[in-house]
């Protein structure tokens, strides 16, 4: 990650973002954006500069997106989520292109580095719980009950920010050549609107709803599949 200041400027991460926001606002409001998206990213890097190496991947991933919604918050509240959500998608979608290339060439390794991912990336160190429930020649099946996007986000105060890093395992691995994806649960459930009458927790604001045990399994396709 760039770290002077610029990380958004000509950044193919945020591009598709940046071209939606020039066409609906002049050049001095999209610069104002992301100069102040930096500004965000700053401080949020420096917050979690001293975080554990395992963490980093998924702050590379977070902390961009977060200092730029917050901007879109004060902008175009209404749309701040599709916007981010809309660029995580593309995101995905291209990274996606090496995973396809390697499922087709070479599945096996494809699922060796899936067991490799699960037990470094998604370490207690990473702030993540997860845990290996099956393991064979063919397949790789493991579950999360707490993960680092929601925990970073809700730490951040914006725990619905959470919703487009779950999309992201669907985007990455759905329909993948020679290899069958299937997931259960969700690692961001939304919290529940609070109705007239009910009680809000001490600082009256709403909390993050719990998150459900969320299931992954990548198993080779059979010659019929």
């Amino acid at each position: 990650m760039k770290k002077d200041g610029n990380f958004f400027i000509d950044n193919d991460d945020f591009k598709t973002l940046n071209d939606e926001l020039i066409v609906r606002y002049d050049s001095y409001t999209v610069d104002g954006i992301w100069a102040q998206a930096d500004e965000n990213l700053s401080a949020l890097e420096e917050k979690y500069r001293k975080t554990h190496r395992n963490l980093r991947p998924h702050l590379d991933i977070i902390l961009p997106f977060i200092a730029i919604y917050k901007v879109l918050l004060n902008v175009c509240p209404s749309d701040a989520m599709e916007l981010v959500a809309e660029q995580s998608k593309m995101n995905a979608i291209r990274e996606r292109k090496a995973i396809v290339e390697l499922c087709n060439r070479k599945p096996q390794q494809f699922l060796k580095e899936c067991r490799s991912m699960t037990k470094k990336d998604f370490s207690e160190k990473a702030l993540f719980s997860c845990s290996v429930t099956e393991e064979t020649k063919t397949s790789f099946t493991f579950e999360i009950t707490e993960n680092a996007y929601l925990i970073i986000c809700t730490g951040n105060g914006c725990p619905e920010l959470a919703q487009i890093f779950n999309d992201r395992f669907t985007y990455l691995y759905s329909h993948l050549p020679e290899i069958k994806f299937k997931r259960t649960g969700t690692l961001y459930t939304p919290p529940v609107k609070k109705q007239d009458g009910d009680s809000e927790s001490e600082d009256g604001e709403q909390e993050a709803a719990p998150v459900e045990k969320a299931t992954f399994t990548f198993e080779l396709k059979t010659e019929r599949e």
